[in-house]
């Protein structure tokens, strides 16, 4: 899909530079800070220029960007979003950032969007693509192992557990990563007790070839 800029319309042919990305959530409309517990565990995470993924209808911290596939206004049907209207400030597909340069973020945070994406190999490369070298992506995910979280939001394409994201972290270094690289900083704290958990990633330097 082609992303759009919700406070202009502008339908993305281009690359935002990090000025441009900071005037947009300037433009944004300021609502409270977001008081749900999975939000304010992220809130510390939020450093500097940073983009919470899949914002769905409340942004971790009104000073980040706020990044959904639902235009502002516009309800969810499934999940948590069932009912309520997005509050995103672009309208895209967080799998697919293709207007955001490399190293552009300095901090990415998510709730509950990871397992609503395909794969999560590819979804992780992404995240951390638009992060800068020693920036974190951090991440609230539903646990499978204490509840039926497919079951109960059928847009879900897989079950989440710590062991999916390392997994995929293995597979993205192993030759999944195209240039890409993380390490898991964290993984598997409990956020609301028996229902999600907290994950988070360093993005590191790109390896140089040896000299010759």
């Amino acid at each position: 899909m082609k992303a759009m800029v919700c406070c202009t319309g502008e339908f993305l042919e281009r690359t935002l530079d990090r000025a441009y990305l900071q005037w947009v959530i300037d433009q944004s409309e300021k609502r409270p800070i977001c008081v749900h517990s999975e939000a304010v565990w992220l809130q510390p995470h939020c450093q500097g220029l940073t983009v919470d993924l899949g914002c769905g209808h409340e942004k971790v911290h009104p000073s980040v960007l706020g990044i959904d596939i639902l235009r502002p206004g516009e309800m969810g049907a499934t999940g948590c979003m069932n009912g309520v209207e997005s509050s995103a400030d672009i309208v895209a597909d967080v799998g697919n950032l293709y207007f955001i340069a490399d190293g552009t973020f300095d901090s990415v945070v998510s709730r509950h969007c990871f397992e609503h994406l395909k794969d999560p190999i590819a979804t992780l490369r992404e995240w951390l693509r638009i992060l800068k070298p020693g920036g974190l992506l951090s991440m609230v995910l539903p646990h499978d192992g204490w509840h039926d979280m497919m079951g109960m939001d059928s847009s879900h394409y897989f079950r989440c557990y710590p062991s999916v994201i390392a997994d995929a972290m293995e597979s993205l270094g192993n030759y999944g990563g195209k240039g890409i690289r993380g390490e898991i900083v964290e993984n598997g704290a409990h956020v609301q007790c028996r229902w999600s958990f907290f994950s988070q990633i360093r993005r590191l330097e790109p390896l140089t070839a040896p000299p010759a």
